[in-house]
């Protein structure tokens, strides 16, 4: 990935992200999948919001991007509530049998409603679980628990590397489980 074109990009569209978190997670996934020798890799991601992320991964990275979401504003690929049999169908029929690569969590961030979406969609992840919004610690946002979660997998899930991109500034942050 170049610096350069992330840049130039995020001047034209501006990710749903935090711009620096995001840069960084990207460049790492970027390194990932050179490292393993991944050439096109399947990218899911749950909640795409109004969807600027998709240009981001398949410009950048040259992924397949699946976006899935509950709203039709940001043009899904698969409309549909995430924790819903049909919309998990959705997904394999598009996948025709091929694992994804990197899934991106960041639809409901309730704990219940993240955890579900890691449990229906993490054993279709082959590399990197990543979720949003790890950091967040809202005291009157009762509904944004994925920290509580992301803690969770901390503690419990050993066999897996765990890193989160975040800067000092961010108060949201991005947890990232390698599988491999």
């Amino acid at each position: 990935m170049n610096i350069k074109d992330f840049s130039t990009l995020a001047t034209k569209q501006h990710p749903n992200q935090c711009p620096e978190e995001w840069e960084c997670f990207l460049e790492f996934v970027e390194a990932h999948f050179k490292n393993r020798g991944i050439e096109h890799p399947i990218v899911v991601e749950l909640g795409i919001e109004v969807n600027h992320q998709k240009r981001f991964y398949e410009e950048l990275l040259g992924t397949e991007h699946i976006g899935i979401d509950i709203l039709q504003r940001g043009e899904p690929d698969i409309l549909g509530n995430t924790h819903d049999e049909e919309t998990l169908n959705k997904l394999k029929a598009k996948l025709n049998g091929r694992d994804i690569n990197l899934l991106f969590i960041d639809a409901s961030h309730r704990y219940e409603d993240a955890k579900k979406d890691y449990e229906m969609y993490g054993p279709l992840t082959r590399n990197i679980i990543a979720f949003h919004d790890v950091l967040h610690n809202d005291p009157r946002d009762k509904g944004a628990r994925v920290r509580l979660l992301w803690e969770e997998i901390m503690r419990d899930e050993n066999k897996y590397m765990k890193v989160v991109f975040s800067l000092r500034h961010s108060y949201m942050g991005i947890g990232v489980i390698i599988k491999e």
